[in-house]
Formats: structure tokens, sequence, C-alpha cells
């Protein structure tokens, strides 16, 4: 999925939040948001969203001293998830079709995302999806692909979302897990540090996405390759869906698809709940 016009008033929108966040006074945040522009001239449209808010944040971040603006949302959100984690299992552990209740308590938990402009808590997040359902529904697919599975990944996404994540992880306990989350912090996403921190690690070997330049390796040779050595992959969060959706490998995206740009994209009214294979 490539950039959109729309997608440059986003990231200057998450450039004054990161200054907000540091607690930069006017001139530092002011020296930031010329950065952020003149990072925003060098923006490749042929990029995803997420690979160009990359070289943004960068620029932010470099000025503001810090490469983690979001940390304190971070653990925020972590110790809100936790909250929620045992009435998420509950109702698992009550439900006819455990896997998918597990999905749905894990899509929900995409609601703890910086990246879009308007926001929603996780307790909202939980009745939604439940009561809205998924407006691309590929779970059969999923659970017929997941019952011939012997190696899975998971792509995480962002802090709070990983520990609504572990239900699922418990349900998928019986084959060989892997966990990736960012090697470096981008807005709140969640980092090796935070995926250790919510026991991710109990559940599953946590490998992290690397950099290169400065951008998520995601698309890179390296990386799909890697992909192409699990039998299912389950990818978490709008922006893995805007990096992978394109690259042909069946991966499975689970998500709340909360901008306009990617609803349209698919054809789905905003926060719309998505479970695609694409």
């Amino acid at each position: 999925m490539r950039t959109y016009p729309e997608c440059f008033q986003c990231m200057m929108r998450q450039a004054l939040e990161a200054c907000r966040l540091a607690g930069a006074d006017e001139e530092t945040t002011w020296r930031a948001m010329v950065e952020a522009a003149r990072a925003l001239t060098g923006l490749r449209r042929d990029w995803t969203p997420l690979e160009n808010s990359c070289k943004v944040h960068g620029a932010v971040n470099a000025v503001l001293g810090t490469d983690d603006p979001y940390k304190e949302v971070k653990e925020r959100a972590n110790a809100e998830a936790r909250t929620l984690l045992e009435l998420a299992r509950r109702d698992i552990e009550s439900s006819d079709d455990r896997l998918r209740e597990a999905i749905i308590v894990s899509v929900a938990g995409n609601a703890a995302d910086y990246g879009p402009a308007s926001r929603m808590s996780l307790p909202e997040a939980l009745r939604f999806v439940k009561e809205k359902g998924f407006a691309v529904d590929h779970y059969r697919e999923l659970k017929e692909a997941l019952e011939e599975a012997e190696r899975v990944a998971v792509l995480g996404d962002n802090a709070g979302e990983i520990v609504l994540d572990i239900p699922l992880l418990e349900q998928l306990s019986d084959r060989e897990l892997h966990y990736f989350v960012k090697e470096r912090p981008l807005i709140n996403d969640a980092t090796v540090l935070e995926a250790e921190g919510v026991g991710i690690g109990d559940y599953a070997t946590i490998e992290a996405v690397p950099f290169l330049d400065g951008i998520i390796a995601l698309r890179s040779p390296y990386f799909l390759e890697k992909l192409k050595g699990f039998d299912v992959v389950i990818a978490k969060g709008q922006g893995n869906f805007e990096t992978l959706s394109d690259v042909g490998l069946g991966i499975f995206f689970a998500f709340l698809a909360k901008c306009e740009v990617v609803a349209r994209y698919l054809g789905v009214e905003p926060w719309s709940p998505m479970l695609v294979r694409m």
C-alpha cells in the first residue's frame, strides 16, 4: 500500500504529538516541526505510510534528543491492558470457539494506537469488536491453515495491544511460535523491551524486525524470506497491513482499519475490524 496525500497531515500531527509527549518547549517544538516538514519533502510516494513515517519520526526525535518520546504512553497502555487480560481470558474459556474469541480480543487491542487521529479505549474496543464483527472475515481460512501448521509467526504492533495478544498465543501454544516486534521505538509500537516486559517470551520466541538506514525492514528480502519459513503468519495492526498487504505471502492481517485512507483502500467503513488474508 503506497502513501497517499492525506498521510502528510497525519505525520505532521504525530510529530507535534511527539513533541508534546516529550515535554518540549516552544522553541524545540518549532525546530522539530521544521525538521519534520523537511523530512516530508523527501517522502517517496511508492513507499508505505509506515516506511515514510520512520523518516519523519527520526527527524523529530533527533531534535528532541530522545529515541522514545512515547515511553510513558507505552507503559500506561500495557498497564491498562493488563487490567483487562483476566476478563478476556474468562470470556475465551467460556466461548464455544476459543480461537475466534482470542482473535477478537487481539483485534480489539489494536485500538491502543497513537498513529491515527481518532482513538478508542481498550474496554470500548472490546465491546465494539464483539458487537460489530469482522467487516472482512477470513477466519475459516485461518483455522484451516492453523490445523496443518507447525511454525507460526505473529507480528506484533502497539504496546498495550501486545498484552491482549497473549490469549491468542495461548491458543496457539502447541505450535512453534515466534513473535516479532520492532528493533527500535517508533510511535507507541512495541519493541523487544516491551514484549519481554509483559511476558510474551513465556509463550513465543521474541524476535526484532530490523531497521535499515532508519527505515523499518519489513519489506526487505531478508525479512520476507524469513516469513516464508513459517506455515502461518498473523500480522497485527494497521502499519503491518500497510507494509505487507501486497507482498503475496498469504498473510492473515488482524487489525482495526482506523484511518480513512486504509478503510477506503479496503472498501470498508473507518474503524472496521478486519481479519483478512492477502
